[in-house]
């Protein structure tokens, strides 16, 4: 069963995390050179609209679509946090030659990676659980006097 609540803040939490990402690289694209951010950013934001349209319309159609982005939000998002992670772990913490500002950049973008894992494993949870338990599919089989008419 698809909880509308609980769409509805995932959607949030997606449209947030694809803004930030878009103002983080938009900001600082000189520092992080990074050239797939925006578009992971809007990637986001397509999963946030998609999670507000299964709120509202609840199908499996809609379900799975929303299924396949979650799943493309989920994978782009681990892109980003481990390409940020080694940049850091390699060129920050070993040799040292990072500026704090790019320090401070890629930190950012591995922290809204890592919540935007999160809340795309929490997407394709309630997808795959909604798609298990189907009560949009569930006919009620017509009375004794629905059925003399």
């Amino acid at each position: 069963m698809w909880c509308s609540t609980c769409g509805k803040f995932l959607a949030f939490v997606h449209l947030f995390d694809g803004v930030t990402l878009l103002m983080i690289d938009i900001s600082s694209n000189y520092l992080s050179n990074n050239p797939v951010d925006i578009s992971i950013g809007f990637l986001f934001i397509v999963c946030a609209i998609l999670c507000f349209i299964t709120t509202r319309r609840l199908d499996g159609c809609v379900l799975q679509v929303l299924a396949a982005f979650a799943f493309f939000s989920l994978t782009a998002a681990m892109y980003l946090f481990v390409d940020n992670m080694i940049f850091l772990n390699n060129q920050c913490v070993k040799q040292g030659i990072c500026s704090r500002n790019q320090e401070l950049i890629h930190s950012q973008i591995a922290f809204v990676s890592l919540c935007e894992m999160v809340t795309s494993m929490a997407s394709l949870l309630l997808c795959y659980k909604s798609k298990l338990e189907p009560d949009y599919l569930i006919i009620e089989k017509p009375t004794a006097a629905q059925e003399t008419v």
